[in-house]
Order: C-alpha cells, then structure tokens, then sequence
C-alpha cells in the first residue's frame, strides 16, 4: 500500500477537480445538497492536519510524458470547470425567498468549492506551467490563469520573486512578525506593480507605439476585461458575480500560501539555498498540489519539473500542510505566527 501512495500518489492532484466538475455538472441542489457538496474541501483539510507525512523522496517509476498528461488534464479540466460555474449560476432561481436561501446556499459551495479548487488546480497548476520551457506548457498556464484573473503572477512571480526572494525587495515575502493582513494590502498590488516595471524595463528601448502593443501586462488586462465583458453579456450578472467572487478566493488563497512559504525568511548572500523557504512533509499537500510544498527545492532549481523535487536538508518544517495551514492564517493568525516562531528558533 505504501508503495502504491508513494509510486502512484500524484494523481491525488485529480481528486478534487473532478469532485468540482461534478458538483457544477449536477448543480442546483437543495441548501443542504449544496452544502453537503463542500465535504471534499474539509477532508483536504484534515488529511492535512491529521493525515501521513512523508519524509523521504518517494520513489517516480512514470516516465516523464505521464506526467505531463496530469498537467494537460489539469488544464482542461479548470476551463471545464468554469464554464460549468457560469452555466450552473444561470440555472439558480431567484423567484421568492425560499428559492433565493437556497439559490445563496448553492453560491456558498460554488466559493467554497470551485474558489478553493481555482486555487489548488488552478493557480497551482499554472505555477508548475509558466515554470516549464515550452511555449505551449507556458501558454497554458497563462490561460488557467485568466481563469482566476491573474495574469501578471506569471511576471511578479517568474522574473520577480524568485529573483528577490527571501529579501525586502520581495513583495512575496512575508517579513518576521508580519501579520497574513498587512502582507496582504503590501504583496497583491505590489506583485501587479512588480510585473508592470518588470515590462517597462523590458521595453524600455522600444517605440512609444511597441512598448504597448508588446507589452504582456497590456495583453493580459484586455484578454481579461474582454473575458468578463463576455461572461456578463453572455451569462448575465450573476454569474460574472460568481465568477470574480471565485477568482478573488482562489487569490486570497494562494497568498496565504505565499505568506507561510517564506515567512520571516531573510538570505545574507545573493545564492538562494534551502534555509530560504518553508516545506511541509504532508502526504495530501506534496500530491494534491504537484510537490509545491518541497518548496525549498523548488527555488534552488526553479527549471525542475515536479515530480523531480526533492527533500532538501535545511529547509524548516511547516507544523501542517498548505491546507490546514491556510485556515490557521484564516482563523487564527497570531497563533500561526507564533508557532512559525517556535519552528525557527529551534
């Protein structure tokens, strides 16, 4: 059994977008159905808070190409996803007030689980993609993130991040001390300011002309207003509402995973090494998000696919995993914090 988890554990990264396709492809239900459909969601978080570690480098027997399937079926299954949210939101009824209580029981779940998965197969897969050197493996990662509205992440995170990672010039670093909302009002709009001087820098010898229409934070930004025009004239109000209401939570979400990867971090030399970055030994986190939380590896050799990451000696532990870590910043972050803390000082 142990073998299997570890040879054949990726595809738990499937789990929860097909719970997602099918909870949009059936939808609407009653208030309790809807509610019931979030069952996936809390399980996650308690594998992750109670559910087996890992702390050796399980074994890949796959070649790399099955892999690769996981990434394009990962893609195609959060596109599929969305347009099932719009057309489930179309479907809600808002008669009377017995049908809107159940119409807002069903958006509950729509945010719990759609907004939850957009963050987990959805900006997690795209981190993987806009890390990888073919243009189409790039390409899609660019559209699964017009999925959550956050095209620039590609820019703030590739050419920003991971060059100033773990110092103060990092807006995704979170500093000691600092709490998940104060890193929150600096990291979002710092991230878009990042990516948008990281093009002009790029352009800077460029016509007036070419510099924009060049420019990939112009591309995103009409791809992506262009996208919600069409989704508010095709498939109404609600489901535009819906449908940024997602992105927003899928957002949040990975910014507090941003928030505890680096958290009172600091490098004193300009090579980043493992003691840089937080990593988590939870079986459910390393698998269900494409080895994200072997996070240490990760910045030491930002070109190396997933499934390639290793365990590397000197990065602190996470007390949980991503999931359970979230909704510790979620509910209690003065707590995190302190035991953030404790990991670092022992």
């Amino acid at each position: 059994m142990a073998s299997v988890l570890a040879d054949y554990g990726w595809l738990a990264g499937l789990l929860l977008p097909l719970c997602n396709i099918a909870f949009l492809a059936r939808g609407p239900y009653s208030w309790d159905g809807a509610l019931l459909w979030t069952t996936p969601v809390w399980i996650s978080i308690l594998l992750d808070w109670r559910g087996p570690e890992v702390d050796y480098q399980p074994p890949r027997p796959l070649p790399a190409w099955a892999y690769l399937t996981v990434l394009n079926g990962l893609a195609l299954l959060q596109m599929a996803a969305i347009v099932l949210l719009l057309q489930m939101a179309c479907r809600l009824n808002w008669d009377g007030p017995a049908q809107w209580g159940t119409s807002l029981a069903n958006l509950i779940a729509m945010r719990v689980v759609t907004g939850t998965n957009s963050c987990c197969a959805g900006i997690a897969l795209a981190h993987e993609l806009i890390h990888r050197r073919g243009l189409w493996l790039r390409g899609m990662g660019r559209v699964v993130l017009w999925t959550v509205l956050y095209d620039h992440f590609f820019l703030a995170h590739v050419y920003g991040h991971h060059r100033h990672v773990a110092t103060r010039r990092d807006h995704g670093t979170a500093q000691y001390g600092e709490s998940f909302a104060r890193f929150w009002r600096r990291a979002a709009p710092g991230q878009w300011i990042e990516a948008w001087k990281l093009e002009q820098a790029r352009l800077r010898n460029r016509s007036n002309l070419q510099r924009w229409a060049r420019n990939r934070m112009v591309h995103g930004l009409a791809i992506q207003l262009t996208l919600l025009l069409l989704i508010g004239f095709v498939f109404g109000p609600v489901a535009l509402a819906i449908f940024t209401y997602q992105a927003f939570v899928a957002v949040r979400l990975l910014e507090m995973v941003n928030y505890i990867q680096h958290w009172g971090l600091q490098r004193d030399s300009a090579t980043v090494g493992p003691a840089q970055a937080w990593s988590t030994r939870s079986w459910w986190s390393l698998h269900s998000l494409m080895g994200l939380p072997l996070h240490a590896d990760h910045h030491c050799n930002a070109g190396k696919p997933f499934f390639r990451l290793n365990a590397l000696k000197g990065s602190p532990q996470l007390p949980h995993g991503y999931f359970a870590m979230a909704v510790m910043v979620r509910v209690a972050d003065d707590d995190c914090q302190q035991l953030l803390k404790k990991r670092l000082h022992s």
